[in-house]
């Protein structure tokens, strides 16, 4: 509340970020008073129910939201979540549904990062004409900028971005931050599940 309210006052455009997020959501919401894993009906009811609470919280105020947020991986496959476990692949529409259902006036995006890998690009390029084919809203995708001094190339973060304004949607740059260390590790993106221990390999500048 009181981010939005700075926000407000100082005549900022907000985004609302993220609505679902496989890493951020408890692991209470996937289970029953037992234990055990709820049933694809609950868990689109409880989807639809923490939407619709926190998307109308804040009707009218926010300009956009990040509905889905780092569903594709690498290759293209899709994240083995709790929400495509149980769900299935369609609970990205489904929450792109319940965002246009609490708001009808509020842009409704994407957001995922090394999205210039062939794969995450080609996947979410799928999915997003499937959910235009049906009717759902979407109406931006966020290329997370996160950079490093070696990469990714300028001209594969521009065949990305062409390939997704083709679509018809906004392109956002959005987490842009650039390292200024060299990375030991291949293939390394911004899963925040990651680590990694300390090695000397790691650190450049020991002297």
């Amino acid at each position: 509340d009181r981010f939005v309210e700075y926000a407000e006052n100082n005549g900022m455009y907000i985004t609302g970020h993220t609505l679902v997020w496989h890493s951020q959501a408890p692991d209470w919401f996937f289970v029953d008073e037992h234990g055990e894993e709820v049933s694809r009906e609950v868990l689109i009811d409880r989807m639809r129910n923490h939407i619709h609470t926190v998307v109308r919280r804040y009707m009218g105020r926010l300009g956009g939201w990040d509905v889905v947020n780092e569903t594709i991986l690498d290759d293209g496959q899709w994240r083995q979540s709790p929400f495509v476990r149980i769900i299935g692949e369609d609970f990205v529409q489904l929450a792109f549904r319940f965002a246009h259902e609490a708001d009808p006036e509020a842009e409704l995006y994407y957001n995922d990062y090394s999205m210039t890998f062939e794969g995450r690009r080609e996947a979410v390029i799928r999915m997003v004409k499937s959910m235009q084919e049906q009717g759902v809203r979407i109406d931006g995708i966020g290329m997370q900028g996160h950079m490093a001094m070696d990469g990714p190339s300028i001209e594969d973060f521009e065949k990305s971005i062409l390939a997704f304004s083709e679509l018809g949607v906004k392109v956002m740059i959005t987490e842009l931050d650039i390292s200024a260390l060299p990375n030991p590790f291949k293939n390394m993106g911004a899963n925040i599940a990651d680590t990694a221990s300390y090695h000397e390999k790691i650190n450049p500048y020991k002297t």
